[in-house]
């Protein structure tokens, strides 16, 4: 997981709609670690957390969401990189 920027929020922000946080895991066993040759018994898991509603943020709560958005996708890949 790569650091989260703000600007990826900024659509959120402008529209004032609700986030959804999610993660995928199982990708990069598709191409990335097999010479980029597609492996079709490689498991994507594909995780939808839920809405963080936006609708009452503040400048500084806007500031802080790329930081929330990135803890809670690491401990959810976390969580299920251990019931593997």
């Amino acid at each position: 997981v790569n650091e989260f920027k703000a600007g990826a929020f900024r659509i959120a922000q402008k529209s004032k709609v609700p986030v959804v946080p999610f993660c995928i895991d199982g990708t990069g066993n598709l191409f990335e670690y097999n010479g980029n040759v597609l492996n079709p018994k490689s498991k994507v898991r594909l995780h939808i957390m839920p809405a963080i509603d936006t609708s009452e943020y503040t400048r500084d709560d806007w500031k802080a969401l790329p930081g929330i958005c990135e803890e809670m996708i690491r401990a959810e890949l976390k969580s299920i990189r251990n019931k593997e």
